[in-house]
């Protein structure tokens, strides 16, 4: 049940993100948790890593059909960088809760 799991969420959270370009962090974290139980933060740093990984198929097809504006993409990228730190430092010393809460909030504003 594990692999089947493992690539429904695949599959589903790479097509929403491939089709509409969003973070798959908001498809990925509440599919983790609620489907594996895992940690609110092994949650999270197992959808970066999963995120990483997998963003790059659609980077290079974007690519390849000319649709990647590199100038804007390199610019936000190194301010992402130290901001992604900034964020994996909170995570490291907030609670479960308190993580938890601030995700609840990120996903209702978006939504």
């Amino acid at each position: 049940m594990f692999l089947v799991k493992s690539l429904l969420i695949g599959i589903v959270a790479g097509f929403i993100c491939g089709l509409l370009g969003i973070g798959g962090g908001s498809v990925l974290v509440p599919l983790l948790f609620y489907f594996f139980s895992l940690s609110i933060k092994r949650t999270i740093g197992t959808s970066l890593l999963i995120i990483t990984i997998s963003s790059l198929s659609g980077v290079f097809t974007h690519w390849k059909g000319k649709q990647v504006y590199f100038k804007l993409s390199f610019f936000i990228v190194i301010s992402g960088i130290f901001g992604t730190q900034i964020g994996v430092y909170l995570t490291s010393i907030l609670s479960e809760n308190i993580v938890k809460i601030f995700f609840i909030l990120v996903v209702v504003i978006l939504g």
